[in-house]
Parts: structure tokens; C-alpha cells; sequence
């Protein structure tokens, strides 16, 4: 059996038949996707497919694997100089924020002309949603690079068994590491800082240094900046 899948997500995942000579797909997301030939379970040849997209772009989702989200308009989440898709504007697009669980991104796809391996930036973000699995205000910041990236897991207190980073060749996980210090009430805004020198990274919450390492692989440039919350969270002033 032959296959083209079109990224990580194995929803996202086509059968060649011995009749065909094309096959036409679309991708719901900009960023830079990995596409693959496989070959029954084998990956014979992957395909970089790089999605630009110069302003920040709203899904909503279900599932984190959902193939196709409920895109929001742009200029409706922005709300007193932050961005936002409130309760109230995903069910004008009849996005169902009763479920157990849902998901929002932001995502920004272009060439930032940035080094990963030497850079700085400064944002708020926040995550009000406590009911059900809500409960962890889970809120994520991926940084996605040339040959690696920047993938920041952060929950509330009790919950950093759930936190995980990773920066390029670097895994740092919230269940075999003492990550308590990365926990962050999210009702509140939290101001996040990174600094990267030399692939030596620092993280930094609320001013206080709360993580550091060193990794070893060159990330390239960055591509495609994202938020990824459980919910419906707020991202503020990001520098």
C-alpha cells in the first residue's frame, strides 16, 4: 500500500491507488508542513511545504488533530489593543464552547528573517478557561524554524506534570523534571521572556529566570510563530 501524507497528522493521510497519476490535496494551516511518501508503514521520501501568512490567522478546532478548523475573522479578535476570540465571538460562527474540550490558535507564517539560534522576544499571554479539562489552563507557544524550533507547554499549579519544552534537539518533560516553577495562575496575564545566545536559551516568567539550557542542532530561521491554547486564551504585546 501507498500513501501521501500531507504532515505529522495521520488524518491527513492519502491512498495512492496503482491507477493514479495525481493526487490533490489542501492544507487548512499555514506553517511549514513535512509531507511523506509511505510506503505500507515506511516513510520512503519526505517534501517540505512551506504556507505563508503575513497576518495572524484564528482557528478553532475541536481536537488538536482536527483537519479542518472554523476560522474567525482577523480583525474581530482584536479587543482593547490584545488579540481574543471571546466565548461570545466563536458562537456568532457557531463554534460549540460548550464541548469538554476545544482548542485556539494564532498562528503567523512568514520568513521573520531571524535567526533561532540567536534571538530575544517578550509576550503576555492568558488562559481564563477552569472548567472540566479546562482545568490546567493549558497555553503553548511554538516557535517553528528551518530545522527545528521552540515549543513552550505551560499549565497552572498541579498541573506542570502536563508542561513540557523543547528547543530543537532539547526535551525537557514536565512528568521526569521538576518543572513547578513554570506553573502560572493564567487567569491573569503571565509575562513570558526567551533569550537564545549561541543556543544557550533562557525562559523567563514574570521576570523571574525559571528554565535554561543548552542544545546542540542549528534551528535556521524562524518560519511560522504560533499560540496553541486549551480554550479560548489571550495573547498581549509581543516584542
Amino acid at each position: 500500500s501507498a500513501f501521501i501524507q500531507l504532515s505529522w497528522n495521520a488524518l491527513e493521510r492519502y491512498k495512492i491507488t496503482n491507477d493514479q497519476f495525481l493526487l490533490t490535496s489542501m492544507y487548512y494551516f499555514p506553517g511549514l508542513h513535512e509531507a511523506k511518501l509511505i510506503i505500507n508503514d515506511s516513510i520512503v521520501k519526505t517534501q517540505p511545504v512551506y504556507i505563508e501568512h503575513d497576518d495572524w490567522l484564528t482557528a478553532f478546532r475541536y481536537k488538536p488533530d482536527d483537519v479542518v478548523p472554523i476560522y474567525i475573522e482577523t480583525d474581530k479578535v482584536y479587543q482593547d489593543g490584545f488579540i481574543q476570540a471571546s466565548t461570545t465571538l466563536l458562537t456568532e460562527y457557531r463554534a460549540d464552547t460548550s464541548k469538554e474540550e476545544y482548542y485556539v490558535s494564532y498562528i503567523r507564517s512568514r520568513d521573520f528573517g531571524v535567526s533561532g539560534d540567536n534571538f530575544s522576544f517578550t509576550t503576555r499571554i492568558k488562559n481564563p478557561a477552569t472548567k472540566g479539562k479546562f482545568h490546567c489552563q493549558t497555553s503553548s507557544i511554538y516557535i517553528y524554524t528551518e530545522a527545528g524550533g521552540i515549543y513552550l507547554i505551560f499549565s497552572k499549579p498541579g498541573c506542570v506534570g502536563n508542561s513540557r519544552i523543547i528547543v530543537n534537539d532539547k526535551l525537557i518533560d514536565g512528568r521526569r523534571n521538576d518543572l513547578s516553577a513554570l506553573g502560572c495562575d493564567f487567569s491573569q496575564w503571565q509575562d513570558i521572556r526567551v533569550a537564545v545566545k549561541n543556543k544557550h536559551f533562557e525562559l523567563f516568567i514574570n521576570d523571574s529566570l525559571v528554565l535554561e539550557t543548552q542544545y546542540e542542532e542549528e534551528m535556521g530561521k524562524i518560519l511560522t510563530w504560533q499560540y496553541f491554547f486549551m480554550g479560548n486564551g489571550a495573547v498581549d504585546n509581543l516584542v
